[in-house]
């Protein structure tokens, strides 16, 4: 069964990651950003002074707004992950110096495409039955487009289905399903060092198993874990949290 999954993983990893997303990405980046006069170099300076310039200056925000720090919060969160730092870490190991290369042309591009992501949202944006603003790629989709355009709609969801597998949430999957001791020891053998682990996955003690006895020095590992979302509260956290030994 696990070869099965690396198997597909692979072949959807080469798809999504290959010359298909090169093309997308940098295309459409760079298609944008002759649209727009390369508005992300053009604005540099004005998004600094909006954003982090501003992030300190207010301190309150009228109902259903968010102050510039919130707002800045709220996009580094969105944003920033293992993934990023992780990812940066990876393509620097497997593709060599060249890679940064490619990832700065990647990010310049894709500011311009972020831009342009984020006004569509906002300007084709709706306000549901609870009051609340409602915005995203599936509106601008359909308000935007209009009808003959909304198998774009059916497209971007199977593409967000491809991107969840080819990112390895496959192979997440196998492990959480076995005791995550064997699936942990195929994993470090082939140079995997960061372990993504949570307590709803039920696979901890698998996973503890297995980086005790897969052989690779512990200080060459990255363990993160989750707390189940049951846990709302600070002291429910803490209770979260196994305890061996009297020691969290």
């Amino acid at each position: 069964m696990l070869s099965t999954i690396e198997t597909i993983n692979q072949v959807v990893n080469d798809f999504i990651w290959g010359v298909p997303a090169m093309v997308c990405i940098i295309g459409v980046g760079f298609y944008l950003s002759c649209r727009t006069g390369f508005l992300q170099i053009r604005k540099f300076s004005y998004a600094i002074q909006t954003t982090i310039g501003r992030m300190f200056r207010k301190r309150n925000a009228s109902d259903g707004a968010l102050t510039p720090f919130q707002a800045v919060c709220t996009a580094l969160a969105a944003t920033v992950g293992t993934g990023n730092i992780a990812g940066v870490a990876g393509a620097i190991a497997i593709g060599g110096p060249g890679a940064v290369f490619w990832m700065w042309v990647s990010a310049v591009l894709g500011m311009c495409t972020k831009f342009a992501e984020v006004t569509l949202a906002v300007y084709y944006r709706e306000t549901n039955k609870e009051g609340d603003l409602v915005g995203g790629p599936m509106y601008y989709i359909k308000n935007g487009l209009g009808k003959n355009w909304q198998f774009l709609a059916v497209l971007f969801s199977a593409f967000g289905v491809l991107t969840v597998f080819g990112t390895g949430n496959a192979n997440t999957a196998y492990a959480q399903y076995f005791t995550g001791e064997s699936f942990l020891k195929s994993a470090d053998k082939a140079g995997y060092r960061l372990i993504d682990t949570a307590q709803a996955y039920g696979n901890e003690r698998g996973v503890g198993e297995g980086i005790r006895t897969d052989g690779v020095q512990r200080e060459e590992l990255l363990v993160v874990s989750k707390v189940a979302a049951g846990h709302k509260t600070y002291e429910d956290k803490c209770r979260g949290f196994p305890v061996y030994d009297g020691k969290i």
